[in-house]
Formats: structure tokens, C-alpha cells, sequence
């Protein structure tokens, strides 16, 4: 998506659940002209983050395809993890981006075919 400006379209298509896509464009439609750089940016932003989630899940499903343990520190690199000298495994921080506290929730695979196509 990268290689392509933003648009209202794919934004709508990159958020992947209608109600979300349906909330996306009730907001993008009811923003005052000043608020509409901004709410484009934040949902710019959300379908970014979800395209990014939608990849890495993917990449997960191939590791536990494989009977294989991803890393733990979030990149699916085989070289970006590497425990400390002493043998203890860091552990990934938090997501606390907008300033969200941690959920305790744990990730649930599921098949590659079940996900939505990402264009």
C-alpha cells in the first residue's frame, strides 16, 4: 500500500471489518472541513497498523504451520532474536501505544485462508 497515496476507498478496504470500515466513514463524513486532515490521518494510521497485524499474523501461522516458535521479541526475523548472555529470554514489552494499558490476552492463530485478502 506504500507504493500508492491514501484514499478514503482504501483506507475502508483495509480496515477489513464493516463495522469498523462503517464507523471510518460516518466519522470521515460527519468532520468539520478543519477536523478532515486529522481524522483521514488517524484512520490512515489504524488501517496501517491493521494491514501490519493482518502480515504479522500471517507470518505467525507460517511459523506454527512449521511446528516452529516465533520469536518473542515481535519480529519475525530469525535473526532479530537472540537471548541475553546469562540465558534469559527478554520478554516483549507491552503495546502501549496510545497510552493503552497491556491486555493480558494471548494471540490466537488462525488459518491463512480465514484472513481477509489484503490488496
Amino acid at each position: 500500500m506504500s507504493e500508492q497515496p491514501w484514499t478514503i476507498e482504501s483506507i475502508r478496504d483495509a480496515l477489513g471489518n464493516p463495522l469498523l470500515a462503517q464507523r471510518f466513514l460516518s466519522e470521515i463524513n460527519k468532520a468539520p472541513a478543519h477536523e478532515l486532515l486529522g481524522v483521514f490521518a488517524k484512520w490512515e494510521r489504524i488501517a496501517k497498523d491493521n494491514l501490519a497485524a493482518v502480515e504479522r499474523g500471517r507470518e505467525l501461522a507460517a511459523y506454527d504451520a512449521r511446528g516452529e516458535e516465533p520469536p518473542v521479541n515481535g519480529s519475525t526475523s530469525p535473526t532479530a532474536f537472540s537471548p541475553k548472555p546469562n540465558g534469559h529470554v527478554p520478554a516483549a514489552p507491552p503495546d502501549t501505544r496510545n497510552g493503552a494499558p497491556p491486555t493480558g490476552r494471548a494471540l490466537r492463530f488462525v488459518p491463512k485462508e480465514s484472513l481477509p485478502a489484503v490488496q
